[in-house]
């Protein structure tokens, strides 16, 4: 039989390395989220452990999205952030049904079966009602700033004409200067309520 530098033979060395192929792809498996065990071998409580276990990690992340929102400034990339947190909440909620789905696909209990139903359209009910109110929030907040934003630019834009004019402080503009600088502030209000509508 024939050995290797190693000492060991062909059949030795072929064994060890497919032990440490199955062992990276066991890894591998599991770093993605893959249960190693099939739900038809899982008993009716660890099915329900498991689901528990994401759909805490679903409410946690949500958790932390919002939080996230609440912490945002006013500055543009914070209106652009705001705008994609709701997004990437529906896309925790579709991964959390993917999840699960498989979960129940995999489960052969009846019983299991219908508690992982009911778990799933209560905490999906749930989910999607948080993320309504969140992106209300959110709009509204995007709102909210944006109609600030466009104030500032508004009184920036007043002062820049006045001094433009040699004028000091906050100046008497002429009445038509005025309504230039109301309309274009008035239709900077106007796209933050198209933008962000109540």
């Amino acid at each position: 039989m024939p050995y290797n530098q190693r000492g060991k033979s062909h059949d030795e060395a072929e064994r060890e390395y497919k032990i440490i192929f199955l062992s990276m792809i066991l890894l591998l498996a599991c770093s993605l989220g893959f249960p190693l065990v099939s739900g038809a071998q899982l008993s009716q409580s660890d099915t329900m452990a498991r689901a528990s276990n994401f759909s805490s990690g679903l409410e946690n992340r949500l958790n932390a999205l919002q939080r996230e929102l609440s912490e945002l400034g006013n500055s543009t990339a914070a209106l652009a952030r705001r705008d994609s947190i709701p997004l990437e909440m529906e896309n925790e909620i579709q991964n959390y049904q993917g999840r699960m789905q498989i979960l129940f696909t995999d489960t052969k209990d009846e019983n299991a079966r219908r508690q992982l139903q009911i778990v799933l359209e209560d905490m999906v009910s749930r989910s999607r009602g948080f993320v309504s109110l969140v992106k209300t929030k959110s709009r509204e907040l995007s709102r909210n700033v944006c109609i600030d934003n466009a104030y500032k630019n508004y009184k920036e834009n007043w002062a820049n004409t006045c001094s433009a004019n040699r004028m000091f402080g906050d100046c008497s503009l002429s009445p038509e200067l005025a309504r230039n600088l109301e309309e274009n502030h008035r239709h900077s209000r106007d796209e933050c309520f198209n933008r962000y509508p109540p």
